[in-house]
């Protein structure tokens, strides 16, 4: 890993931190309406693209884990097919095997989320049931409202082509 690409990862804590801070508050807003829980994996299902600094922290995350592990995770990766599982999910516990690492979609998917572009909430389908679109909207939070995910893309290299957590954990 490039000093350069250290640097950015250090930086990127922070922004963990605040979008964790934030979920963890559109957690307590929520209540009972969010249903997101170990072993519910609607966020971790089919192909979706993630970003240059989501993958940056995936290999962040695989360069802390044992070479076995690290092995096991990559066989997966090589072996997905693009639908199911994402390559990082435990199927049997629900649990994603690079939990504290994993990518800013897998973060925010589930509490209402205000999204910047056009002021709308973002919730996953299986939450809120039974919630009025002005209680989800109490319940929402802005989770990067300050751009720090924006600015710190801006500093490394964009992938070519779209970047997938097997790609990231594979080639990347």
């Amino acid at each position: 890993m490039r000093l350069a690409e250290k640097e950015v990862l250090k930086r990127d804590r922070a922004l963990v931190r605040r979008i964790d801070d934030a979920m963890a508050e559109a957690v307590r807003r929520s209540g009972k309406w969010v249903v997101c829980r170990l072993g519910c994996t609607e966020c971790c299902q089919g192909e979706f693209e993630i970003t240059a600094l989501d993958g940056l922290r995936l290999r962040a995350g695989m360069e802390q884990l044992g070479e076995e592990e690290a092995g096991r995770i990559r066989a997966r990766a090589a072996e997905w097919s693009g639908e199911g599982a994402c390559p990082l999910l435990e199927v049997e516990s629900g649990a994603c095997l690079l939990y504290e690492w994993r990518p800013l979609t897998g973060r925010t998917f589930g509490p209402a989320t205000t999204t910047l572009e056009d002021g709308g909430i973002a919730v996953c389908e299986k939450c809120y049931a039974g919630a009025s679109a002005q209680e989800t909207a109490l319940c929402a939070v802005s989770v990067d409202d300050q751009g720090l995910e924006r600015e710190l893309l801006a500093e490394l290299r964009e992938p070519a082509g779209p970047l997938t957590v097997a790609r990231a954990l594979l080639d990347y």
